[in-house]
């Protein structure tokens, strides 16, 4: 039986209503994992003092950089020759050390920091002068 793929496509997306998604990957966990964490919890709940709670901070940063990271995978140039994708740019030439700013941002006991935008390099002295206090 010859059936084209656009028919399939359409019966599998028209009459049963289903949609393409693409894979997500993430951590397995084992069952030993979970109970690892739940005991974990119970610890930090049982252990761990309201005042102390008060001085705990969950941080994040995040560096954007001038120039973006190059996917060879996904940049494409279309051409009719080797020849003429050279001419048009073939090669993605970038610098080492791109500027950038790394944006913090702070949750802790009585709210959300604000974010602190830092520009250059942050080396462990410039974190804690700058970015700490």
């Amino acid at each position: 039986m010859k059936t084209f793929f656009g028919t399939i496509q359409r019966t599998i997306k028209d009459d049963l209503g289903y949609k393409a998604y693409k894979m997500r990957v993430a951590s397995e966990l084992a069952d030993e994992h979970k109970s690892k964490r739940k005991s974990f919890g119970i610890w930090v709940r049982k252990n761990i003092p309201k005042s102390m709670s008060k001085k705990i901070i969950f941080s994040d940063e995040k560096c954007f950089r001038l120039n973006d990271a190059f996917n060879t995978q996904s940049d494409r140039i279309y051409a009719t020759a080797r020849e003429e994708a050279a001419y048009i740019g073939e090669i993605h030439r970038e610098t080492q050390f791109s500027p950038g700013v790394m944006i913090s941002l702070g949750l802790f006991y009585q709210g959300v920091a604000r974010p602190m935008i830092n520009e250059g390099t942050i080396n462990s002295s410039r974190y804690i002068e700058e970015i700490l206090p």
